[in-house]
């Protein structure tokens, strides 16, 4: 195989599997990269032995690499499949691979801070096609609109690292300004307060704003996790709850059993409906994964087919798909039961229940973020951690079961884990939700849902939201870093404070999220190269 053709093959294999690869075998061919692309290279190479040798090396500097909220320290396709190809083509030792996959790895969340920003340009496209109630090409946006960024961002410098060797990319990372670097990264932690301020907006109601501040606060200064300030949230919900119901509510509790077995038993969606909804969330739900939004578009996709049945008309289609195109993240395979009790909920509201649009709204950003601490925790922190245990030992010794053991095991676990979450939130959501026989239940509900909701999402903005102020100086013989004063006053001050002004800018002012991004941009650029962000 010519020079030429095997880069563009390498270039090819590690965009496809960086941002194109169905997202169920993404989990073992991205997370595993180096081990995987180890497997790939040796293939392509015509020496199996010796990639695998490469790859193990490589995966061990990535074994404790975990995705917390979207973001690793180091882009592991390119560091993966480009590091142990370099490796391989210029005949090096296994260890020498380590030193060029952490600066490759480095390069890489260059291409990644690019089409996760500028993806945001699709997700404006898609805002457009779902105000329509266009739900097809709202897919489309999803599946191979938000390929064209990542298609230029990942295939053209895998290409021209491949073709030119690893003299030329280390030439490339020297002529590449610092500080420009640095900007990216400033602005790419200013972003994620877009998505919040739309979702925030969404949800507003100035009755539960404290629920909100007391999210935020609980991490901004005791550094709680989510899973915890949602737990605090429930507890506070349900004596909200319990406190708001009426009188009308033991009168819907004493319904004749019956009837609420007759609703329960109601269809309108198939159980091909469902499966088809379930495999587009498990392919495709990160395709589109941008700073603004997240997975705001993969949900929205993954739910399109269900919309388009319960709601033939254009306004309520429009209407449903509008609202699901809002900020969303989750873990997949456990955050799965949240798209099958949406299902279950929008199916509900269809048939003609009092289920409010803003119940579902609130329900899925609420178990949003705890559903992501127990997928996360388990997926990477436990199944992926003994999976490559087992198989970099194999793959070192030059048995190329140990990757496919790997992919096979861990893409096993996926779709197991995303089915039987996926269905089980659509029986219990429609349960829930079939109960609901009394409009005062349904208003404690949703008040309920949305104690937790804001506390959440005021959680999410501490914890994403990133502003460094390096602004430091010299004070009676000792240095005073202007953080550390900022900290002692209100942690996350920054961060709130760019939330706060993006809020101010779409609901107030009424821009658009395209002029609050490219306003964010500006001011992680300015900021960085005077420098007052780092």
């Amino acid at each position: 195989m010519t020079q030429i053709l095997t880069a563009i093959l390498i270039a090819l294999i590690t965009w496809y599997v960086a941002t194109m690869m169905p997202m169920f075998l993404r989990w073992s061919c991205y997370m595993g990269g180096p081990l995987v692309g180890g497997l790939v290279c040796g293939i392509i190479f015509g020496n199996i032995p010796y990639g695998l040798q490469v790859g193990a090396t490589i995966q061990l500097a990535y074994l404790g690499a975990i995705a917390v909220g979207g973001t690793l320290p180091s882009e592991l396709a390119i560091a993966g499949y480009l590091g142990t190809a370099l490796t391989m083509s210029a005949g090096l030792e296994a260890s020498a691979g380590l030193s060029i996959a952490v600066m490759l790895g480095s390069l890489g969340l260059l291409c990644r801070n690019a089409y996760m920003s500028l993806n945001s340009l699709v997700v404006q496209r898609a805002d457009k096609y779902a105000e329509e109630g266009n739900a097809k090409k709202v897919r489309l946006m999803n599946q191979w609109g938000s390929q064209i960024v990542p298609f230029i961002t990942y295939f053209i410098p895998s290409f021209l690292a491949m073709y030119f060797g690893a003299d030329a990319l280390q030439a490339l990372m020297n002529v590449i300004p610092a500080k420009f670097i640095t900007a990216l990264s400033v602005s790419g932690g200013l972003i994620p307060a877009l998505g919040i301020a739309l979702l925030l907006i969404y949800v507003w109601d100035k009755k539960f704003i404290p629920y909100f501040v007391l999210g935020f606060f609980l991490v901004a200064y005791l550094n709680l996790n989510t899973m915890f300030i949602a737990i605090i949230g429930g507890c506070v919900a349900v004596i909200y709850m319990f406190a708001n119901q009426k009188e009308g509510a033991s009168a819907a509790a004493a319904e004749p059993e019956q009837d609420a077995k007759n609703l329960a038993e109601t269809k309108l969606l198939t159980k091909k409906d469902l499966t088809t909804t379930w495999l587009r969330w498990i392919c495709w739900a990160q395709r589109c994964y941008n700073y603004e939004r997240l997975m705001g578009l993969g949900f929205c996709q993954a739910i399109a087919n269900v919309i388009v049945k319960l709601f033939p008309g254009k306004e309520e289609r429009a209407e449903a798909l509008t609202r699901h195109m809002a900020f969303y993240n989750t873990e997949n395979n456990w955050g799965a039961m949240i798209l099958g009790a949406t299902c279950a909920m929008e199916e509900d509201r269809a048939m003609g229940k009092p289920v409010e649009p803003e119940m579902i709204d609130s329900m899925k950003s609420a178990l949003m973020g705890p559903l992501a601490g127990i997928g996360d925790s388990i997926t990477q922190s436990i199944v992926k951690v003994i999976l490559l245990g087992i198989c970099i030992e194999m793959a070192a010794a030059g048995n190329l079961l140990g990757p496919v053991l790997f992919i096979v095991g861990f893409t096993a676990y996926c779709l197991i884990v995303s089915y039987f979450t996926f269905f089980s939130g659509y029986k219990m959501g429609r349960s829930a939700v079939t109960m609901l026989l009394s409009s005062d239940i349904a208003r404690s509900i949703t008040g309920a849902l949305k104690i937790v909701s804001m506390m959440v999402i005021g959680a999410m903005a501490a914890a994403n939201i990133r502003a460094n102020v390096i602004v430091s100086g010299n004070f009676g013989g000792s240095t005073v870093v202007l953080q550390d004063v900022l900290n002692s006053i209100l942690p996350k001050m920054v961060p709130l404070a760019v939330l706060l002004f993006c809020t101010w800018l779409l609901k107030k002012k009424q821009k658009s999220s395209i002029f609050v991004l490219l306003v964010l941009f500006a001011i992680g650029f300015a900021l960085t190269f005077l420098n007052i962000l780092g």
